[in-house]
């Protein structure tokens, strides 16, 4: 793909994920609120996020051909070498199930290991966050760009709980007590991709969470990155979004809390 093919996917993309976003926003009237309850334990998953992910392999596969995908529901192949779109189709199924309106659509071209362009689609608040590696970040048509808060005192992170890998729990409760207390305060949304696309638009200072999965994470970073955050792993790996651990933080506050994370999970 050249660099004008690849420029010109990116409306095309923003496309086929709204009216994805269409669909899961009809489905979402028609959710009673018990639906979510007798769910498997800690495994939620609803027809809606077949449904969405079908809407979106097929559409993407008529701008991409030969692209394999890396979705979250396992619809279509991965391709071992070349390109890949990376798949979320509803991050936030626990808050659908259960009527809270925070939940989008995830949607990332690679290439290997490279992240060439990610678009999050927040449903419910009808906001496309979007960018393409070199071009910038952008929400709803306009540029984006981290937040300028300087002092920790002052800033608002965002979080995910530990789902199903309780591996590091004490680690991760240390050093969220420690948040409590350096910051303004910390909130959960439920969605990965939420949390980094507010933290590349400034409304919050910094996002940390491990035990995610490749989709939930790979659209977003782009998006953070283009808005010039610094996102790694806890080992301050940049090149790594296998949803292990991650951190996303403005540049003026990364290194202060890169710090507290690897004091905390002894790093």
């Amino acid at each position: 793909m050249n660099t004008v093919r690849k420029k010109s996917l990116l409306p095309e993309i923003n496309k086929i994920v709204i009216a994805a976003g269409k669909y899961i926003r009809r489905e979402s009237k028609h959710i009673r609120p018990n639906d979510g309850k007798d769910k498997a334990y800690h495994d939620p998953v609803s027809f809606v996020d077949h449904r969405a992910e079908e809407l979106l392999v097929n559409g993407l596969s008529s701008l991409l051909p030969d692209a394999g995908f890396i979705a979250e529901e396992g619809t279509g192949e991965r391709n071992p070498d070349g390109y890949n779109w990376v798949i979320d189709p509803l991050d936030g199924t626990l808050n659908f199930l259960h009527g809270i309106p925070v939940y989008s659509i995830s949607v990332a071209l690679a290439e290997n290991a490279h992240l060439l362009s990610g678009v999050v689609y927040e449903i419910n608040r009808n906001e496309i966050f979007y960018a393409e590696k070199g071009t910038g970040a952008y929400c709803n048509g306009k540029a984006i760009r981290h937040s300028n808060i300087l002092r920790m005192e002052n800033s608002l992170f965002a979080t995910g709980f530990p789902f199903r890998d309780y591996s590091r729990i004490k680690q991760y409760l240390s050093l969220l007590q420690l948040m409590m207390n350096e910051t303004k305060g910390i909130r959960r949304m439920g969605s990965a991709a939420v949390d980094l696309c507010y933290t590349a638009a400034g409304r919050f200072e910094g996002y940390f969470e491990y035990g995610l999965k490749p989709w939930d994470i790979a659209a977003g970073i782009v998006i953070a990155r283009e808005a010039k955050c610094i996102v790694s792993d806890f080992q301050e790996n940049e090149n790594n979004w296998s949803g292990e651990d991650i951190l996303a933080v403005n540049p003026y506050l990364y290194h202060e809390f890169v710090n507290f994370v690897q004091k905390h999970f002894k790093i």
